[in-house]
């Protein structure tokens, strides 16, 4: 319901929504319903979190190829900054 109410405008609101949903979908072992989620959060507005739970789901399938196209799409994410081995 929350969805609906929020105009098209508010896209940043939208997609915040969107992923309480999503993540709701995850809790609940809905992962085919996550993953439309967060697929459809990503192409408008690509985050690293989102990102990453994205894969995770996918990794919940055991879909190995989207797997690698998703962690190449969280590399491709401008501000991404890998971490270094300090040891």
């Amino acid at each position: 319901m929350a969805l609906d109410q929020v105009p098209n405008a508010c896209k940043e609101v939208r997609y915040k929504i969107m992923g309480n949903i999503a993540n709701a979908f995850v809790r609940l072992g809905q992962y085919q319903d996550a993953i439309q989620s967060f697929e459809a959060i990503m192409e408008g507005n690509a985050d690293h979190e989102i990102a990453f739970i994205l894969l995770v789901a996918y990794y919940a399938l055991g879909d190995k190829e989207k797997m690698k196209r998703t962690l190449a799409r969280i590399i491709a994410i401008p501000g991404y900054q890998p971490v270094r081995n300090t040891a």
